[in-house]
């Protein structure tokens, strides 16, 4: 491959000699070596090196990933040549689970994010951002790159959709709303906490985003939460998936909103979305809904949490045990939701 670099000097316009710029393809045997070696520093890590060990484990899992990469494009050359190949699937198959491993090793222990918190200061989290997505699925349970390879699972329907359809990791509180987080006992960088997110079908998460719903407790039912749509004019609009996509079975009709107002998030690990997050999300939706002339909100209108003390009580009920205290001064409750 040849680049020409044009240089204009005074008057002179100076060509320079085409540079040829190769390309190192990736090396199988490289690659295994650097991870052996990385498995070799692993360990020899002791217990007080949590976050040498933890790069380090990100390191291998990064390069398992380029093995990974290295390996499929192995097959597709092999299945082309003669489709019924020998020992590469199932190579490939094995260094999936493996990659699936250590995804959930990583990213994931009880519901908290390993990394994350082994990173103490904000500039720490933040420039571990690029994980989030990753973190955000693999936390809830919404990818499995053994039982539904190139599939995500969506909170809402419950149901492995392609990737394409579901956002991996979609923001509750927005990275430009970080500077929210304080006012609900939170820290800045928290917002990259996998709490933060969640894995749901693209056309759902753009509703959440303009706030034409949102995700309400489940009175009565710790860290359980449901859709609530708060425009009557969104109940018939399609999710992009059928009747059959949502429930599993053989139905064809379009899938709206209206099948999914009212329907509960389905969590399969113990991680749950920061609760005080979706509230001051919800109190500013409900709020902008209550005040809209221009579109019917009767949803939101019966929905809606009677008075400040409702919602001051929902608040509260979101500091659980272990959880970080809601502030004492400048609280939410105090600045936003005023009588």
């Amino acid at each position: 491959l040849g680049i020409i670099v044009y240089m204009r000097c005074s008057s002179t316009l100076i060509v320079p000699k085409p540079i040829a710029i190769s390309v190192k393809p990736m090396n199988m045997e490289k690659i295994e070596a650097d991870i052996l070696a990385v498995e070799d520093q692993i360990k020899a890590c002791s217990a007080s090196e949590e976050q040498k060990l933890l790069l380090l484990m990100k390191k291998e899992e990064q390069l398992r990933e380029e093995r990974l990469i290295l390996l499929r494009s192995s097959a597709a050359v092999a299945s082309t040549a003669a489709p019924s190949g020998g020992g590469t699937d199932s190579e490939l198959k094995s260094m999936i689970e493996d990659s699936h491993r250590m995804l959930t090793a990583l990213f994931s222990i009880q519901g908290e994010s390993v990394l994350l918190d082994a990173l103490s200061t904000d500039s720490e989290r933040e420039a571990h951002h690029l994980d989030f997505e990753t973190n955000v699925s693999v936390s809830y349970g919404c990818i499995n790159l053994v039982t539904h390879p190139n599939m995500l699972r969506c909170v809402v329907t419950d149901q492995w959709h392609p990737q394409k359809m579901v956002c991996k990791g979609a923001h509750l509180l927005a990275i430009k709303e970080k500077q929210a987080m304080p006012l609900i006992g939170l820290k800045k960088c928290d917002i990259w906490d996998p709490r933060n997110g969640l894995s749901v079908l693209r056309t759902i998460d753009k509703r959440f985003e303009s706030k034409e719903l949102v995700y309400m407790p489940i009175s009565g039912a710790p860290d359980a939460y449901r859709i609530e749509v708060l425009y009557d004019d969104l109940l018939p609009t399609t999710l992009g998936i059928t009747v059959g996509e949502l429930n599993g079975s053989t139905d064809i009709t379009p899938a709206t909103f209206n099948d999914i107002n009212g329907r509960q998030l389905t969590f399969t690990t113990p991680v749950r979305p920061y609760r005080r997050v979706l509230l001051l999300i919800a109190f500013s939706a409900f709020t902008l809904a209550l005040d809209n002339t221009k579109r019917t909100h009767t949803l939101a209108t019966a929905a809606a949490p009677r008075d400040v003390a409702a919602w001051r009580a929902l608040f509260d009920a979101a500091t659980g045990a272990g959880s970080p205290p809601l502030p004492a001064d400048g609280f939410i409750m105090q600045r936003f939701l005023k009588g």
